[in-house]
């Protein structure tokens, strides 16, 4: 299932309502109290949601890309501290204002009800597919997971793996010399091909 929102969905909100389309440089940081907005949907670059974990390290736990939703209430409070958002790539991301969305359903058109409901729909969905990378014990069953969610998402077979390996690992908690051993061992098998980060997956 590809869990990103429609993009009829998007120009649908954005002819009705009174976006605001934001460029994030790279490396921006985007904290609670700088989301002042309720529906931040990506269009462009590759954002994520960190977090400092026990050694007071960034920790990957979500990333968003074109077509994907993150929020402020996404920012939980955490042991370390809040979580933050982190422009991995130069973005542009629109913002509506909630109460503006409130205004457009008062007007009679309820239908925006849908529209809205699915934008958290999928976002909700999606973040389900992250979590559940998690409950795979081993690191080759959550390669195997997460590159069969990219081809659904993709709807190709051959993917771009979005993080950098580096980040990758981080997003999977593990050590980058293990992940790529890992991948590497899947190559072997032919369960995967490819280059660098463009993978063809062969075993769906």
């Amino acid at each position: 299932m590809d869990t990103r929102i429609p993009k009829n969905d998007i120009d649908f909100l954005m002819k009705n309502l009174n976006p605001r389309i934001i460029e994030l440089p790279k490396e921006t940081i985007i904290t609670k109290d700088d989301m002042k907005y309720h529906l931040c949907v990506m269009l462009d670059g590759l954002v994520y949601l960190c977090a400092k974990n026990s050694d007071s390290e960034r920790a990957i736990l979500g990333f968003y890309r074109a077509r994907e939703y993150f929020s402020k209430n996404m920012l939980l409070p955490i042991e370390a501290g809040e979580g933050y958002f982190y422009v991995k790539n130069k973005a542009y991301v629109v913002y509506f204002d909630y109460h503006e969305i409130v205004c457009l359903n008062a007007e009679n058109r309820r239908w925006v009800n849908s529209i809205v409901n699915n934008v958290f729909a999928m976002s909700e969905c999606s973040l389900i597919k992250t979590n559940l990378i998690y409950h795979h014990k081993t690191l080759r069953q959550k390669l195997v997971y997460f590159f069969k969610n990219e081809a659904e998402k993709q709807r190709n077979n051959s993917i771009n793996i979005p993080l950098p390996f580096t980040d990758l690992a981080d997003f999977f908690a593990v050590d980058r010399t293990a992940l790529m051993k890992e991948i590497r061992n899947m190559k072997n098998e032919n369960l995967i091909s490819g280059k660098n980060r463009k993978i063809t997956v062969n075993f769906l």
